[in-house]
């Protein structure tokens, strides 16, 4: 590889992919970024910049950049903006709260084999770490509400997850007390002694503006991040803190792990992406832009540009390195396995919207604003007339000696002084608003509604018929309850999953804090830490599922499924956590676990140590206990009855099972014996009808036979004569 120290790109070199790579030892790294960056930014520019500052207006209640109301002509007329775009992200983020922060155990991780104790203790013990971590360590409320009010405005979040350590020398002055026997006397020494501090150890979330990452435009859709062959990320960065960076020494090595530069040329080669950005434009709103513009005279206070580079190299891999904008290498590339144990890049990407084959999916802001503009117009053309109605307006001669302002000011009892009040005023009246127009406005809220997925006022007021009853609000709110569930089970699977995934497979890594695993180790209650902890299989799981948007439904579904087991299988209910359902219903209804309402089981023995019964209520539970005996008892005899009236009837049943066998073989045979004497008979009778035959026969040959016997006698006698 070239000399990193010299490695400053010219501006304008790009170069072909063959300068790029020269060979397997030899990469001119600061070119093949610069390639990179520059062909991933004309695509963001060219198809993605104008869309999101629109996303981001809207978001804002703002007029979009080209919109008529941001023109001259429009200066004096109503230019309103109705908040339909900011009121559905609001409902969506309360929507998100219910569904992620309403139990107290934000992940659910178990082992790949439940038969295994200590992987089942292993998992058990990491679920308690990562709740603590996302509840201690990392600010999970705001990166989990920040990334799904990205995600709604522009359709895309992006997020780094790293394991942050950071330590601190310190210097520590001790004095004591010793005997110098060159003095023979007690004398004061004073020392000191370095200590290392660790101030930082745990993992991080940052996000990431949209803007400052660029990956390749033909990564495959499924999986932007780790198809891209490349990942740029942009961070601002202090001067002073590029400066410390400098001095951090690598502790394998000894050496500093960036390279040295002048405070000059950190600000020279850094501020080459300096330009202001309008996405971060249009994000600030009203606002200047707190990175572009510098607000001290400090140097080292002064924002650069600094650059985290993974890139796949042929027969390398993913090697990562950072730089200064394009122009000078800050480390050297090294493999992605050496600063990641874990293996994989450190980068999540989700959305609330799904479209197949785009790495950039549309946003639920970009599905309403063609809707948000016409709302616009409607209220702000309204609003004109209702002004024009209220407040006329005037054709005055010119030339005329009319007091303008006053009739400009139009105050009530005021005096306009005029020549001709005939002539030289005339009043244009304005015909008052249709209420065509308001229909039109309850129309558009409508479409707004359906196709964001929220329920409000307006979707009531347009169907009048079902909002006038219960289940009429029911059918009306479930459609707008799915569209939420479906946004933010996406926003789940797509984003909070595998971010957790990779917090979980830091933990495994580089987790060290005792105090940790032993909070983690007591509140799953398990005496010693499992052997195998670090090397269990685990899966990890969210706690969002589908019916998350509403507490009742979701408590009632609790309730039904809770009471159909016990119909279905009662043994089964012998061994419910009582704990457990407490926690997921007081958890539904906004109160986290509901343990503060019931005592633990050593706050409940030292209460009943306390408060021991009195004689009356010994004797009621004695009572109680031998009617609880006396029940059980007559309960067993009426089990025992039963089963003894089951086997008798039973053994009728098999009785009269054999007797109807035995009568079914009876008339059998009885059936046989009709059948072969109805043979029997059928056979003499057929033997009958067979003897009639021949007789019959013989006598119709008999009598073919007489009469000729009778000619030839009449013959013989004729001739005798």
């Amino acid at each position: 590889m070239k000399d990193s120290s010299e490695s400053v790109l010219e501006d304008g070199a790009v170069g072909s992919i063959d300068e790029i790579f020269e060979s397997d030892n030899d990469i001119d790294y600061l070119r093949l970024v610069k390639t990179a960056y520059g062909s991933s930014t004309d695509y963001m520019s060219s198809n993605l910049r104008t869309q999101w500052e629109r996303n981001y207006s809207n978001f804002h209640s703002r007029h979009p950049s080209g919109s008529k109301y941001r023109t001259e002509a429009f200066k004096h007329r109503s230019r309103l903006f109705r908040p339909k775009s900011r009121a559905t992200e609001r409902s969506k983020e309360a929507a998100l709260i219910t569904a992620v922060f309403s139990t107290s155990d934000i992940v659910n991780i178990k082992h790949s084999d439940e038969s295994d104790p200590q992987g089942v203790e292993s998992a058990r013990v990491w679920k308690e770490v990562m709740n603590l971590r996302l509840k201690k360590t990392i600010p999970w409320f705001k990166i989990v509400i920040g990334a799904f009010q990205t995600a709604h405005i522009l359709g895309t979040i992006i997020s780094y997850q790293p394991w942050e350590y950071e330590e601190v020398e310190t210097i520590e002055t001790t004095t004591k007390t010793e005997y110098n026997p060159d003095t023979a006397e007690m004398e004061t020494v004073t020392g000191r002694t370095t200590k290392k501090e660790v101030i930082k150890d745990g993992p991080r979330i940052d996000l990431i503006a949209n803007e400052n990452l660029r990956i390749d435009p033909g990564a495959d859709w499924t999986d932007p991040i780790n198809s891209s062959p490349y990942l740029i990320q942009l961070i601002p960065m202090y001067i002073v803190d590029v400066l410390d960076q400098m001095e951090v020494k690598d502790p394998k090595s000894g050496q500093p792990k960036w390279k040295k530069l002048s405070k000059e040329k950190i600000a020279s080669y850094g501020s080459e992406t300096m330009d202001s950005d309008s996405i971060r434009q249009a994000r600030e709103a009203d606002r200047q832009d707190p990175i572009d513009d510098q607000y001290t005279d400090i140097d080292e206070h002064k924002i650069v540009w600094v650059y985290r580079n993974i890139f796949r190299i042929p027969k390398k891999g993913d090697m990562v390195f950072y730089t200064l904008g394009s122009r000078f290498l800050l480390t050297d590339p090294v493999p992605l396995k050496e600063v990641y144990i874990h293996g994989m890049r450190p980068y999540a990407m989700g959305h609330t919207v799904i479209e197949a084959f785009r790495n950039y999916p549309t946003g639920v802001t970009q599905l309403g604003q063609d809707i948000q503009a016409a709302t616009n117009d409607n209220q702000n053309q309204r609003f004109d007339n209702i002004r024009q109605v209220l407040n006329k307006r005037y054709f005055v001669k010119r030339g005329s000696t009319v007091d303008l302002r006053s009739l400009r000011r139009n105050v009530s009892g005021s005096i306009t002084m005029m020549n001709d009040p005939e002539r030289d005023v005339k009043i244009q009246k304005t015909d008052d608003i249709t209420g065509s127009s308001y229909q039109e406005q309850n129309l558009f809220n409508a479409d707004f509604d359906e196709i964001s997925g929220n329920f409000s006022a307006s979707t009531v007021q347009t169907n009048k018929e079902l909002g006038e009853t219960v289940g009429g609000m029911r059918m009306l709110k479930d459609p707008a309850n799915m569209m939420t569930e479906y946004v933010i089970r996406t926003f789940a699977e797509t984003w909070i999953k595998p971010v957790l995934t990779q917090i979980l497979a830091l933990e495994r890594a580089y987790e060290s804090d005792e105090n940790i695993l032993l909070a983690a180790g007591k509140k799953a209650k398990i005496e010693k830490l499992p052997e195998n902890l670090m090397r269990a299989q685990l899966d990890l799981e969210i706690n969002v599922g589908y019916g998350v948007t509403d507490p009742q439904a979701r408590v009632t579904r609790l309730l039904f499924g809770m009471e159909t087991a016990s119909r279905l299988a009662p043994k089964l209910m012998q061994r419910a956590k009582d704990n457990e359902i407490a926690k997921e219903i007081f958890g539904i209804l906004g109160y986290e676990d509901g343990s503060r309402f019931f005592m633990s089981d050593e706050e409940f023995s030292q209460f009943q140590q306390q408060n021991p019964p009195t004689p009356s209520e010994v004797d009621k539970q004695i009572a109680s206990n031998e009617k609880i005996q006396v029940a059980k008892i007559e309960q067993d005899r009426l089990i025992w009855a039963e089963r003894i009236l089951s086997d008798e009837r039973k053994k009728a049943a098999d009785i009269r099972l054999q007797m109807n066998r035995e009568d079914t073989q009876g008339n059998i045979a009885l059936a046989k014996e009709a059948i072969d004497i109805e043979k029997l008979n059928l056979d003499k009778l057929d033997l009958k009808f067979k003897r009639e035959d021949t007789l019959r026969k013989d006598a119709e040959i008999k009598d073919k036979e007489q009469p000729t016997l009778s000619r030839s006698a009449g013959t013989q006698k004729k001739g005798k004569e």
